[in-house]
């Protein structure tokens, strides 16, 4: 009981852990090799508190008039920290 009134009072203490652990899930503690290179990226230290857009298209698709619509959103909302 002494840990939920200590956790009411200080509720940053909750919510703000910084151990990656905790914030991806263990179906996202991997790393992978980046394309064309033999380097490795570990996603969720890498886009560790940022808004993630994934967007799956093929570069020969009739949707590419798109792009410049997430062009503009990117460029609108990285500051906030949206990637795409």
């Amino acid at each position: 009981m002494a840990g939920l009134f200590t956790s009411l009072l200080f509720p940053t203490q909750v919510f703000t852990a910084s151990d990656n652990n905790l914030i991806c899930g263990d179906e996202n503690r991997f790393s992978h090799r980046k394309l064309n290179s033999d380097e490795r990226d570990n996603l969720c230290e890498s886009y560790s508190g940022k808004v993630i857009l994934v967007v799956n298209t093929a570069s020969r698709c009739a949707f590419t008039g798109q792009y410049e619509g997430l062009a503009n959103l990117y460029s609108r909302y990285r500051s906030k920290g949206l990637v795409v």
